[in-house]
């Protein structure tokens, strides 16, 4: 193992870990996601500050961004992920 390898592990789970928080809020429609909900249910999995900082990184990734205390899917990008999923599917 060399010693970029523990590197890459890390970014692979924080991808995943951002990935499934940016389905969640996606499947939460026009409601949003309440960042305290969210931050609830991961909070025997991370602290606070990391919570920050993934939801930071989330909303750099311009597919969710937070509208007062929730997050919000952009809607553009549901529909072209939606659009996505079914052409691959043909």
């Amino acid at each position: 193992m060399n010693d970029r390898q523990p590197d890459r592990v890390v970014a692979t789970v924080a991808d995943g870990i951002c990935d499934d928080i940016i389905e969640a809020i996606e499947s939460s429609g026009a409601r949003g996601t309440p960042s305290g909900h969210l931050y609830a249910a991961l909070m025997g999995l991370l602290s606070f500050d990391q919570y920050q900082a993934i939801m930071r990184t989330v909303v750099a990734t311009g597919r969710v961004e937070l509208r007062g205390e929730c997050y919000h899917a952009q809607i553009e990008n549901v529909g072209a992920r939606m659009i996505a999923s079914v052409e691959a599917q043909h």
